[in-house]
């Protein structure tokens, strides 16, 4: 899994890949920054 964290227009923005089995890791700053821990759930919209 390769995550990537890129600085464009003063937003942080983090690219993700999902693993084989469906899983995505958060990046830690980001999980820090969301407040999650593990076991959290965490809900994707997209707009």
């Amino acid at each position: 899994m390769i995550m990537m964290a890129a600085k464009l227009k003063g937003k942080t923005t983090y690219s993700l890949k999902i693993a084989s089995r469906g899983r995505v890791t958060l990046p830690a700053p980001l999980r820090q920054r969301l407040g999650l821990k593990a076991g959290d759930e965490l809900e994707l919209n997209r707009g």
